[in-house]
């Protein structure tokens, strides 16, 4: 089970391990004998490299709260603009973060996107 933001979603089809030795981890993040997992996909499309990130309902509808969770997990994905994804009770997304992203994957399907585990130790 993931606790914090971060929620688990069906149909991870795979898992990558990642090890960074503590590089570029946010300090909340840093727990000792702990790994800290997210839900996510890193997507290029039309010549740009995004990451997707799942959290909870109330982080989406919180700017604030969207906003620092995006600026925690640029740290995980560096480089990339990441979009955060959230789905309701019936399973309709919402996308928070650069609108011309978060526009794009409003007409994909959630079954469409590579969804995997991250790790980070």
């Amino acid at each position: 089970m993931i606790d914090m933001l971060y929620v688990c979603i069906d149909g991870i089809l795979n898992a990558r391990h990642i090890t960074n030795r503590g590089k570029g981890v946010p300090p909340e993040f840093k727990q000792k004998g702990t790994a800290m997992q997210l839900e996510g996909a890193v997507i290029k499309e039309q010549g740009q490299t995004f990451a997707v990130v799942v959290v909870k309902r109330h982080v989406t509808d919180n700017r604030h709260e969207a906003s620092s969770a995006i600026q925690s997990f640029s740290r995980c994905f560096p480089g990339m603009p990441i979009v955060l994804m959230s789905q309701d009770s019936r399973g309709v997304p919402t996308y928070f973060g650069r609108r011309d992203i978060a526009n794009f994957l409003s007409g994909v399907p959630t079954s469409a996107i590579p969804w995997e585990r991250y790790t980070f130790n």
